[in-house]
């Protein structure tokens, strides 16, 4: 057998990591990522979450407003565009944001 590539050499050492990880960390983290979820009772069918979502992940329905959970960020565009107040953001953390907002604001 050759001697492998550095890049191969990292592709299989990242393998082993993950595999291991798996193993040892099975069944003792759940994460829970923010995520936005709308209530469509309230839900005026306005738009304007739709048309605030940076990452296209809000449609309006018939019934109302439908959140896909792997597109949305939980970045909360939609929550602060929404009138009828039908956007909640699940699993928020009050200190999540405020890292969120700090690192925005060193941006500017």
């Amino acid at each position: 057998s050759r001697p492998k590539s550095i890049v191969e050499s990292i592709a299989h050492g990242r393998a082993a990591a993950s595999s291991l990880a798996r193993l040892m960390f099975k069944d003792k983290y759940r994460i829970l990522l923010i995520r936005a979820s709308a209530d469509k009772e309230r839900c005026a069918k306005c738009g304007l979450c739709e048309l605030n979502c940076p990452y296209d992940a809000i449609t309006i329905k018939d019934d109302g407003a439908e959140v896909n959970e792997i597109l949305c960020r939980g970045c909360g565009s939609c929550l602060a565009n929404c009138p009828s107040e039908a956007i909640t953001l699940r699993y928020y953390r009050e200190p999540q944001y405020e890292k969120q907002i700090d690192a925005i604001l060193e941006e500017i």
